[in-house]
């Protein structure tokens, strides 16, 4: 015969099972819905940021895009195991294991490969008496050579730009020299022969837009150009398409 005791006991015994249960159950809730935050950068095989990169994980149906530096920010559960990063001409997947840093490289793209094929350059020139008001227009056989052609007050030239792979980390900073031959037709005057060879520093942006500081020796054919210094400098603000 069971007992008041005994029946009292076996009822306390299922309320803990019950009880227990459903910690149990909770903590597996909670366990599922776990939440990390996972950030990095994208970037092409040239370390410049790619923007617009569509990053999402494999068991969560919501996404996020890369901005203009290239970063993203996304939220995934504790059971995904990879993230996707897809453009329009390809998706790559990158595990986890645990990360809340991934940092990742495409390989060639649709504005490396055009990067790799001629491209056109614009630039408004402001300096010695080569550059100085002039605007020029070269074009980006590679990506360390360019030709170059000119026209400004009272002159035309043209040369040739090699640029030098940057000793800058992580930087759009490029190192370069040139070498111009010019023709300055000064006001009911003679016409005058300049060859100037500029070394300088240019800013390259993921859009195109440029910017360089240069400074450089002029030999010429007429005295005047070097009474004060041969060397001369110049700013140039350029747009590649």
């Amino acid at each position: 015969m069971v007992t008041y005791c005994e029946k009292d006991m076996m009822k306390a015994w299922i309320k803990i099972k019950h009880f227990i249960a459903t910690i149990l159950l909770l903590l597996l809730i909670n366990a599922g819905y776990s939440q990390n935050i996972i950030v990095g950068i994208v970037a092409d095989i040239n370390n410049k940021p790619i923007e617009n990169v569509k990053v999402s994980s494999g068991n969560n149906p919501d996404c996020v895009f890369t901005n203009v530096r290239g970063e993203y920010s996304i939220t995934v559960s504790d059971t995904c195991t990879f993230l996707t990063f897809s453009t329009a001409e390809m998706s790559l997947s990158e595990a986890i294991n645990g990360r809340k840093i991934i940092n990742l490289q495409f390989g060639e793209t649709r504005n490396d490969k055009r990067d790799k094929s001629y491209r056109f350059n614009v630039m408004l020139n402001a300096g010695g008496p080569v550059v100085w008001g002039s605007v020029s227009g070269s074009i980006l056989l590679a990506d360390f050579m360019s030709l170059d052609a000119g026209l400004g007050l009272g002159k035309a030239y043209g040369g040739t730009t090699l640029y030098i792979n940057s000793p800058f980390k992580n930087t759009n900073w490029q190192p370069y020299v040139g070498a111009n031959i010019a023709y300055f037709e000064e006001f009911m005057g003679p016409t005058s022969t300049l060859i100037y060879m500029p070394a300088g520093l240019r800013y390259l942006n993921h859009k195109g837009t440029s910017i360089s500081f240069e400074a450089g020796f002029l030999f010429s054919n007429n005295d005047r150009f070097l009474l004060e210094t041969p060397v001369w400098g110049g700013i140039r603000f350029g747009k590649y398409f």
